[in-house]
């Protein structure tokens, strides 16, 4: 055993079960799975043009104009007649609708008989047998639940602020889950109202930090999604410190 884990051996062995706080390096890691960023170009493409294109400001910015332009060639273009028999009643009045209704698809499809990579099979194994009581998650697609198969999945911020959680064995998909395409947190629009409830999810997570080690795994802290959950639960800190 190495230095570095002796020693988080023997800090971590007498604190409760530690919980996973997941990011998009996971999805990439274990499944080739796109970035936001490489998402977001491949939707680009039906539309006739480059991400360069809606790609100003941030991601959220620039997901909701690709939104627009994907809107139209949704119904338009006749390549997504299944979609459209499926989702009609529920895309009308939503703009972004038609854009999560694809994305959702894609990436379950594209784990459709995951199989871990051979030379992370041992690894990803590995975490499946791993003592943790429960994951966080910015990603939306399934994969969290095929590591952790009798997990219970919360989706969105409703999903955890409005259920009775009980903190052990759950998953909870703070921006929204493929199993709901609706609930994705994708563009600006999305992270306006996500940001009017920011606090209550901010307090939720605050429990968790408090009364448990959190392991980040898949993020670069360079990432936007996570400094803003991180000043929340900063914040958070310094109001109960008052």
């Amino acid at each position: 055993m190495s230095d570095v884990a002796e020693f988080l051996a023997d800090h971590l062995r007498p604190l409760a079960g530690p919980y996973l706080f997941v990011g998009a390096g996971f999805s990439r890691r274990y499944a080739q799975l796109p970035n936001w960023h490489d998402l977001l170009s491949e939707f680009a493409k039906p539309t006739g043009m480059p991400f360069g294109y809606y790609e100003a400001g941030t991601l959220p910015e620039a997901a909701s104009k690709l939104a627009t332009a994907f809107f139209e060639v949704w119904w338009k273009s006749g390549n997504y007649a299944d979609s459209i028999a499926e989702w009609e009643s529920r895309v009308a009045g939503n703009e972004a609708m038609p854009l999560k209704v694809e994305i959702a698809k894609f990436l379950d499809e594209r784990l459709d008989g995951f199989e871990a990579p051979d030379d992370l099979k041992a690894e990803f194994e590995l975490l499946r047998t791993a003592t943790v009581d429960g994951v966080i998650t910015t990603n939306y697609d399934r994969l969290l639940s095929e590591a952790f198969p009798t997990y219970k999945v919360y989706v969105g911020q409703e999903g955890l602020l409005f259920s009775d959680t009980q903190g052990i064995a759950e998953i909870y998909a703070i921006h929204g889950s493929t199993s709901d395409p609706s609930s994705l947190l994708l563009t600006a629009e999305d992270y306006s109202v996500y940001d009017e409830r920011n606090a209550y999810l901010a307090a939720k997570l605050l429990t968790i930090f408090v009364e448990h080690p959190v392991i980040f795994l898949g993020y670069s802290f360079n990432d936007q999604n996570i400094h803003q959950i991180l000043l929340s639960l900063v914040k958070g800190l310094q109001d109960k410190a008052v």
